[in-house]
């Protein structure tokens, strides 16, 4: 013993150079008693503490230097790289690889295996688009896996092992292997055991008295795992086996401490979700995203750094004397940059030992790289597949958290997960099961059997009670319609989210059995795939060369306004009911486009089918058609689906009578609107025997039909509840006159005036906010099962998207509930644009005639406010206007009668 001491002494007195300082070993045992054997890492950078940033300890007879900190690390494995660059290849890492392959070899056998790995990784890949389609791919077999346990708690380990080496497995076989593959599961399975062994305590104990190995299990199992490997036999190149494991254990624990992670932090994980959801929508993550997605990408470097999954790094020797921050360390010295006191540095983090994302974030949200985040090491001896680990951990990540919430089982707390970790060579999270609720459906109220939620609905009103609803249940939830199931959206952010990023998803209609009835899925607004593409591309490509949003129907609206105010003015400031002339102007400039001609306001036809339409509006949105929607059965006992059903009839004769004339007196070569090139069209398919053309009679009558009633009853009623708010509202009406008549003067106001009357522009803006003619939207249908904001929608579930609580979003607007034209002018008095103005709702079913509305509205409004003043009829005041909507399809004004008194 005296001996030995001597020895080790004598070590460190070469006279002029002075050895990292340290605690002072045992004989033979060294410093084996300062450590724990079964996480020696913590001991580590507590003698840190005492003996400082380099130090020395003794494993038993062998001299290790520890290095501590970010800047010390740092320093030696960048600044000396060479000289700290060699591996330190231990008694444990000897028979595992016998000095060959990669991570445990040193001189030229290792430059050239590490040049010829680098080379032919990113060859095969790495870091490109080859390798970003693997992974994707390989997320979908992953997404199976998970399925397969319906949202009962499992443990994450095998699956996600199984994905992570496939990926490996496809740049360096060529190939993926089934998960069923039992070689493939035995050596992902064996390369698991291998690195737990490696690192416990009885093979640390192996590396400091090497003549204890045959007296060890744990050095058996690793021996007979290698020589069983017929797997690495066959290929022949340990370096194969290097890149498999490595690949395959440090991706999939930090996966796996990711899920975990999220499953002990919710509000975390929502956060995540909620950028994903934002960003992403439905669509599968691609690389690109990152960028986009700087809490999602700092989520994951922080859980890189927590996880802290390399704690002790894999032991580097010298390969010369080397000067040292004022030490002298021998050639030969084993060296232990310490990671864990990099990425736990206290001077380098905020808060070193909690699960903190804002460590990667400035104070705008945006991502910011840290100098001392170094999970892959640095110098020399860095990861070789930093940017295929990199790309991995994105696209996994985001894509199951994209498509599940990860929770904790039954019984099981947040507080319960334990991040402590179980030491091998990486450090991996303790045995835990999750539950990925890809299921979890949005809440809701209980229902009833058979009635489902209708007690708790005004179902004159229901917009209202679902308003009520979301304030409860929040902005995704479930509502039962009697039997029928119904998730609604509610709030800008969330109906923006489904409609815009998740169109596709969200971009079915849900045709109820009335609209079923009235259009037998044909036409545009109540049809569905093929069909509705088909009619709505014609419909949309029409509309433009017929007009829409062009000077050419600019004039059409002009000339229209001059006939309407000729009607006004019959009634020489006189009350009068505006409902009808609105109607028919509306109807005249769809019917401009539709037909290729106006209709005379006393024409019968004309007259006829604007009624039978506002009286179908009216009808669609009664407490009867609604209970038939649940019930369908009730129709024929129902007085309201029986005028429907006649209403129908009738128009779908005075339609085909219309279309009728026009086919007499077709010409190609002088097409008059949308019924004639629709009439070319469906010409030209029968003359070439196309069977199965889309351009039939019944498309063609209800796409007129829903254009016609589309095009008359969302602009006039927007009209009228303008013309109602300003007689109101007469103080308002003064300032959009005061200014009409100071920009526009006598002259006929045009489509270019609009930018000149910002405060004009305003009040119509406004008026459609607060008018919220289409409460609930037309209903929404899923395309496809869809996991949105956390919950798990079914395909074909009718969607609700709440346009009310987008129009009225507290959130959103100042005064949601008032009619402030403010809310689109900023404080220069300039028209602003609003997000969370959506009245012709968003995404794949917005309105097609949105730029047709908005010029009409814009027009007739300017032009009825320059040559009139809007007043109550005589004995009503202004505080007698009521502004609560008659109950309909969409919401119209109250029965009212206006004076509208010529201006002088």
């Amino acid at each position: 013993m005296v001996l030995y001491r001597l020895a080790c002494d004598s070590r460190s007195q070469k006279e002029g150079e002075i050895e990292p300082p340290g605690p002072k070993p045992l004989p033979l045992l060294g410093n084996l008693l300062n450590l724990d054997l079964t996480r020696p890492f913590d001991t580590l950078c507590e003698l840190s503490r005492t003996y400082g940033n380099v130090y020395q300890v003794f494993l038993g007879p062998k001299k290790v230097v520890v290095l501590v900190g970010h800047k010390t690390v740092k320093e030696a494995l960048v600044n000396y790289a060479d000289e700290f660059g060699e591996r330190d290849i231990t008694p444990g890492f000897r028979i595992i690889t016998d000095g060959h392959g990669i991570l445990f070899s040193n001189g030229e056998n290792w430059k050239e295996m590490r040049r010829f790995a680098l080379s032919n990784l990113r060859d095969f890949g790495m870091g490109k688009r080859g390798s970003e389609e693997k992974i994707i791919e390989e997320i979908q077999y992953l997404k199976g896996e998970f399925d397969k346990f319906e949202g009962k708690a499992f443990d994450t380990t095998q699956p996600v092992n199984y994905a992570v080496s496939n990926i490996i497995s496809s740049i360096v076989y060529g190939s993926r292997f089934e998960y069923t593959d039992p070689r493939f599961t035995e050596m992902v399975d064996r390369a698991n055991e291998n690195i737990r062994i490696s690192g416990s305590a009885s093979m640390m104990l192996y590396n400091t008295f090497p003549w204890l190995g045959p007296f060890l299990n744990s050095k058996r199992i690793i021996q007979s795992g290698k020589k069983d490997s017929r797997f690495h036999q066959e290929n022949l190149l340990m370096t194969v086996g290097n890149l498999f494991a490595a690949g395959t254990d440090t991706t999939g624990t930090t996966l796996r401490w990711g899920l975990m992670l999220m499953a002990k932090y919710p509000p975390i994980q929502d956060r995540v979700q909620d950028e994903i959801d934002g960003v992403i929508g439905g669509r599968q993550p691609v690389v690109e995203d990152r960028k986009k997605l700087p809490y999602t990408d700092a989520v994951i470097h922080e859980t890189q750094r927590l996880a802290n999954i390399v704690p002790m790094n894999l032991p580097h020797k010298t390969n010369c004397d080397v000067h040292f921050n004022g030490y002298f360390i021998k050639k030969g010295t084993t060296v232990i940059p310490l990671l864990t006191s990099v990425l736990k540095d206290p001077s380098e983090w905020e808060k070193p030992n909690s699960f903190y994302p804002e460590h990667f974030l400035d104070e705008k949200g945006q991502f910011v790289k840290r100098d001392a985040f170094m999970p892959f090491s640095a110098g020399r001896r860095v990861c070789l597949g930093e940017s295929l680990a990199n790309m991995e951990l994105f696209l996994f990540f985001t894509s199951l958290l994209q498509s599940y919430r990860f929770t904790t089982p039954p019984g099981v707390s947040g507080d319960d997960l334990d991040l402590k970790g179980v030491v091998g060579i990486t450090l991996n999270p303790s045995p835990h099961k999750l539950s990925q609720r890809d299921e979890n459906e949005p809440p809701g109220p209980k229902p009833l059997p058979l009635l489902g939620n209708l007690l708790m609905l005004d179902v004159n009103k229901p917009h209202l009670s679902l308003c009520e609803m979301a304030k409860q249940f929040g902005p995704v939830f479930t509502v039962y319609f009697g039997p029928k199931k119904v998730v609604v959206l509610a709030g800008y952010k969330t109906v923006k989210q489904a409609l815009v990023n998740y169109a596709d998803e969200f971009g079915d209609r849900e045709i109820m059995p009335l609209f079923h009835d009235l259009t037998k899925g044909h036409g545009i607004i109540f049809a569905n795939g093929e069909s509705w593409k088909e009619m709505k591309r014609f419909a949309l490509t029409n509309l433009r060369d017929f007009g829409m949003g062009k000077k050419k129907i600019e004039e059409k609206i002009i000339e229209e306004t001059c006939h309407l105010r000729e009607e006004f003015e019959k009634f020489e400031g006189k009350p009068f009911e505006t409902t009808k002339l609105m109607n028919y102007a509306a109807s005249s400039v769809i019917s401009a486009i539709v037909y290729g001609c106006r209709f005379e306001y006393t024409d019968l036809h004309l007259q006829n089918m604007v009624d039978r339409a506002n009286e179908s509006v009216r009808l669609s949105g009664t407490a009867s058609v609604q209970l038939y929607n649940m019930f369908p059965f009730l129709g024929p006992w129902l007085k309201n689906w029986r005028q429907l059903m006649k209403n129908l009839e009738l128009d779908i004769k005075d339609i085909s009578e219309l279309v009728s004339s026009l086919r007499q007196t077709l010409n190609p070569q002088d097409l008059r609107g949308l019924v004639d090139s629709f009439l070319i069209r469906k010409q030209t398919a029968e003359e070439s025997g196309e069977n199965n053309s889309l351009f039939h009679e019944k498309n063609l009558i209800f796409t007129v039909g829903n254009l016609f009633i589309a095009g008359t009853d969302t602009t006039s009623t927007t009209l009228r509840w303008g013309l109602l708010l300003m007689a109101k509202y007469p103080h308002i009406q003064d300032r959009v006159q005061e200014e009409i008549d100071q920009v526009i003067g006598g002259r006929q106001p045009i489509t270019d005036d609009r930018k000149n009357l910002p405060y004009t522009d305003a009040v119509v803006h406004e008026t459609q906010r607060l008018a919220n003619i289409v409460p609930m939207s037309i209903p929404h249908m899923t395309s496809c099962d869809v996991h949105f904001n956390g919950y798990f929608i079914k395909k074909g579930t009718c969607i609700f998207p709440l346009l009310m609580s987008v129009l009225l979003d507290e959130d959103e607007w100042e005064t949601p509930h008032t009619f402030n034209p403010e809310h689109f002018l900023d404080k220069h008095g300039r028209f602003v644009k609003r997000d969370a103005f959506l009245p012709f709702s968003a995404g794949r079913r917005a309105c097609l005639g949105e730029s047709l509305a908005r010029m009409e509205l814009f027009l007739f409004f300017t032009s009825f406010l320059q040559h009139f003043r809007f007043t109550p009829p005589p004995g009503v005041s202004e505080d007698d206007l009521d502004l609560t909507p008659a109950v309909g399809f969409t919401l119209n004004p109250t029965p009212h009668k206006l004076c509208a008194v010529k201006r002088s």
